[in-house]
């Protein structure tokens, strides 16, 4: 599902002017009816376009990029910080406002994994990063007799939805605990996380059995894998650290060497307060956390609770005596 640069929506639905009439409404600090806005959709195709808006509304993609030389050829000017705009489907149907809170341009093998996970696409890996925006961006560039390079420079843009984010139903929970950590706040259900994790019998780790799954897993029995910032925190929330929802390799670690990061996440009954999805938490240099507004996959263990998850990435020792598959394929190349 790679960006590319997203392309401008030619005609404003009604749609598009409603939600800005109804976002100045209700953000009127964030906006006033004299100041300008775009109305665009991201991808070349009508099922990524798509895609990419709900990946947005849902909290989970936070970033998009494109070819610098795009911008230059098409006289577009670089997004900035502060810049309100109205995405939309691939139809011109309105889906949400997000505002641009940073912008940088790098090389293109220079963009991290960091950033990889922000856009929040696939696995959320940089190799996947890396595969379908190179393809993007040599179906984009060829249109302006071009052809991608290692150190092209692409414009990296982060957002926040501002306005339409997708919402958990009104919450039906008890003894609810409000419980606050790094940016974000939520009302937790201790009791009922306690009895629903009691109920998991295996972490996501165990149940898959892979080779990365496997080193998650020897390196959480060492203690590496959470802080003991993040310990109490599962605790206060009545959440098992050795029960993770989700757990996925993501591929070797540019910035920590000899690592490989892991992602995952944790299902929480309770509710993230606040519309917009926070920050993410960086506890330590190797691990940080996105709180997200839904629950990814549906858990039998938790019923018909409303629920938010706490999603991780983290840098990680290879442990295995078996070696990580790139480390073995580039061991292959060597003559």
């Amino acid at each position: 599902m790679p960006d590319g640069i997203g392309d401008s929506v030619e005609v404003q639905s009604e749609s598009v002017e409603a939600m800005w009439v109804a976002f100045l409404s209700a953000c009127p600090d964030l906006a006033s009816p004299g100041d300008g806005y775009s109305a665009w959709h991201f991808c070349d195709n009508q099922a990524d376009a798509d895609e990419l808006a709900e990946l947005v509304r849902a909290g989970r993609k936070r970033a998009t990029a494109g070819p610098l030389w795009s911008y230059e050829a098409e006289g577009e000017p670089l997004p900035k910080i502060g810049d309100v705009s109205v995405i939309t489907d691939w139809a011109g149907e309105a889906c949400c406002v997000i505002r641009t809170i940073s912008v940088e341009v790098v090389a293109y093998d220079d963009v991290s994994e960091e950033f990889a996970a922000t856009e929040g696409e696939g696995d959320r890996s940089l190799s996947y990063w890396r595969k379908v925006h190179w393809a993007a961006f040599t179906r984009s560039l060829e249109e302006i007799d071009k052809v991608p390079m290692l150190d092209m420079p692409v414009v990296c843009e982060r957002f926040e939805v501002v306005f339409g984010a997708a919402k958990a139903e009104p919450a039906v929970v008890r003894n609810l605990e409000t419980i606050k950590f790094g940016g974000w706040v939520a009302q937790v259900d201790v009791k009922a996380n306690r009895d629903a994790y009691s109920q998991v019998p295996l972490s996501a780790g165990d149940v898959c059995g892979c080779l990365e799954c496997r080193n998650f897993e020897a390196a959480r029995a060492k203690g590496l894998v959470y802080p003991k910032e993040v310990l109490v925190l599962f605790k206060r929330m009545g959440v098992n650290p050795a029960r993770e929802s989700e757990v996925y390799g993501m591929g070797l670690s540019r910035e920590y060497r000899g690592h490989y990061l892991f992602g995952g996440w944790f299902n929480v009954v309770g509710v993230l307060l606040g519309e917009d999805v926070p920050a993410p938490d960086s506890v330590t240099p190797k691990i940080q956390l996105f709180p997200m507004h839904d629950a990814a996959l549906p858990d039998p263990a938790f019923g018909e609770a409303p629920m938010f998850r706490i999603e991780f990435v983290v840098a990680l020792p290879w442990l295995l005596d078996e070696p990580h598959w790139e480390t073995a394929r580039r061991g292959s190349r060597k003559k």
